[in-house]
């Protein structure tokens, strides 16, 4: 768990969401549930969780639950994203509290993301202005991981009303419109603190 310093402020990073693949496509909510998780290179399943990741959706999986996993691995940024679009469900980092590239990028197309997400982050976008944290399934651990799974998998219009509150969600908060207008009210606040007497 980190902490943020005093007197520093928290900026979300921006995304081109008018990129083609942030895009978000009509999507297939019934059959099989296609879950993506990505990792860039071969020491981020060890920071991911993508071991555990595998063996709970297998155990589902043998229990009879509709869940396909594809990690993807070592493929071009936009490869990944290509090959990601018609999946439901991203499970991002379970480890370090915050969401990384992955879950931005499914948030933008419309993806169901499940992660782990730390307090001080929930806290850090309520403050920025609105008090909306991202619409994910924070899970604390393995056991509300498989939970979350078993929900999808049995409630296909939950697992799709979730989804679909991704995009707006993501135009408010991580537009380049919006990253920049925060850029420009912190860069005016500190003038006028080096202006005061």
């Amino acid at each position: 768990h980190g902490k943020i310093l005093e007197g520093s402020v928290w900026l979300p990073n921006a995304l081109m969401l008018d990129h083609e693949l942030y895009l978000p496509i009509p999507r297939d909510w019934t059959g099989n549930l296609r879950i993506v998780h990505k990792i860039f290179h071969r020491n981020a399943g060890y920071v991911k969780g993508t071991d555990a990741v595998a063996e709970v959706v297998a155990t589902l999986a043998r229990h009879g639950l509709p869940l396909e996993l594809e990690v993807m691995s070592g493929l071009h940024p936009d490869e990944c994203l290509a090959r990601s679009r018609e999946h439901q469900i991203c499970i991002d980092t379970l480890t370090h509290g915050f969401l990384g590239m992955s879950g931005w990028e499914s948030l933008a197309k419309n993806q169901a993301v499940i992660a782990r997400l730390d307090p001080l982050v929930e806290t850090a976008y309520r403050q920025l202005g609105d008090g909306e944290t991202p619409p994910v399934v924070n899970v604390r651990g393995l056991d509300d991981l498989a939970r979350a799974l078993r929900e999808f998998a049995t409630d296909r219009a939950k697992l799709r009303d979730l989804a679909l509150e991704g995009r707006g969600w993501m135009e408010r908060h991580h537009s380049p419109q919006r990253i920049a207008s925060m850029y420009l009210d912190l860069y005016r606040r500190t003038i006028d603190d080096w202006r005061k007497p």
